[in-house]
């Protein structure tokens, strides 16, 4: 194909997942021209929220953090995030018995379940938490380091519900705490279930994007990218050519694809080895639709020994076909079979016993996979005019280090692949 019949663009986006949409509708915004290129028929990857029981239903627990990256960038585009706050009332699930989550400081301070020496270890456990840890310190080396097992297994239990990791080995405690900040702090403002799932964030984008100007390709597998020279032989000009033959040049990039398949593609060494090193963070998850709870005051249940979590997603004031989530945090090396779909059975069974007479739907996924790998202090990225879209490029979580890893787009520097280190 001669050069002269490359289609054009300021800003190429390989994934239409929700960071591939939310990466082209920021960019075009700004004025660029941008294209989006998704090889399967329909957007959304793990944003979508197909229908289950009659009404859309995330895949696996979901929630935006509020005041995080993600909303700030959702609402600047405009787009309407309806929901609920579900709040921290709940309980802990102890051997079988139900122990109320604590809510307030006071409430920790006198929680009936504690001996006042764990209260203790509790309050001054939580003043580190909410202060400054030092880079380096695995979660796991903090958590021997208290002297109460229980009280362990209290900040074990907030900690996979707020990064949605069970990798104490890996991750670090200046994440998680800066994660756990995010739920625990005076001024925090919790987080957000929508209403119709994360589905109508990935329908709104698309509708934004394409009044944007994006032009928006599904179907469209890229199947080779390269940095060729730009006419006048003036630095790089990235093309990719898709499966069909029809080739594309961008001033600049964006891969919002699996750690493996940004990989191939690029052929990055630095960026294979990340990938081949990656514990994968991943839940059995079960989704559920009932007609109503049969124990409505229990909206939220979270394992103190075990990985264990139940939340209802649907508003305290919905009175049929409510969303459940159920979910058992996978450490890396877990396997699953059959009978962990029983497990979380019998879970919900001790949660909301009565539930199977009010099943309308369900679905199963032995594995989920939530994010690529377990957020690390080192990011690893891509220098323009290629860059990186995923979790791993910042030191954020979920959707929330998606929305901030965009923001290499507004760098210069072409320095190779590069790992970044906190101070």
């Amino acid at each position: 194909m001669n050069a002269n019949d490359t289609q054009k663009f300021d800003l190429i986006v390989v994934g239409g997942g929700l960071g591939g949409l939310l990466t082209a509708a920021r960019a075009a915004k700004a004025g660029r021209r941008v294209v989006v290129l998704e090889q399967a028929q329909e957007l959304g990857g793990f944003g979508r929220s197909p229908e289950l029981g009659g009404r859309p239903v995330n895949l696996g627990p979901h929630a935006i953090y509020l005041d995080g990256p993600a909303e700030k960038a959702l609402l600047e585009l405009g787009v309407e995030l309806k929901g609920f706050i579900p709040g921290a009332a709940g309980f802990f699930e102890s051997n079988g018995e139900l122990l109320p989550l604590p809510t307030t400081a006071l409430g920790l301070l006198t929680a009936p379940w504690l001996t006042w020496r764990e209260r203790v270890e509790l309050a001054w456990s939580m003043r580190e938490v909410l202060g400054a840890p030092k880079a380096g310190v695995r979660v796991s080396d903090w958590l021997a380091g208290l002297r109460s097992e229980r009280v362990r297994a209290f900040f074990a239990s907030l900690i996979r519900v707020s990064t949605y990791c069970n990798a104490n080995d890996v991750l670090t405690t200046k994440l998680a705490f800066a994660q756990l900040k995010s739920v625990l702090s005076p001024s925090a403002r919790g987080v957000l279930y929508l209403d119709g799932g994360w589905q109508s964030v990935v329908n709104q984008l698309e509708v934004i994007a394409k009044q944007l100007g994006v032009r928006i390709r599904t179907g469209a597998k890229a199947n080779s990218l390269s940095l060729g020279e730009r006419v006048g032989g003036e630095g790089a000009h990235p093309r990719i050519t898709l499966s069909d033959g029809t080739t594309l040049g961008g001033d600049e990039i964006a891969l919002a694809l699996p750690l493996a398949a940004a990989a191939k593609l690029t052929g990055d060494a630095a960026l294979k080895t990340r990938a081949e090193n990656a514990k994968p963070v991943r839940a059995a998850c079960l989704d559920l639709v009932l007609k109503k709870l049969p124990k409505p005051e229990r909206r939220l249940v979270l394992g103190l020994e075990q990985p264990t979590y139940f939340s209802v997603h649907s508003a305290p004031e919905t009175k049929e076909n409510i969303r459940v989530h159920v979910a058992w945090y996978l450490a890396p090396d877990d396997a699953t079979d059959a009978q962990m779909e029983r497990t979380l059975e019998a879970f919900v069974d001790r949660i909301q016993p009565g539930w199977r007479d009010e099943l309308v739907g369900r679905r199963y996924f032995p594995h989920l996979r939530v994010m690529e790998d377990v957020p690390r202090e080192a990011t690893t990225t891509l220098a323009a005019p290629l860059h990186l879209i995923s979790t791993v490029a910042t030191t954020r979580f979920l959707f929330d280090a998606i929305a901030q890893s965009g923001s290499s787009l507004s760098l210069g520097e072409r320095v190779g692949v590069r790992e970044q280190v906190l101070p």
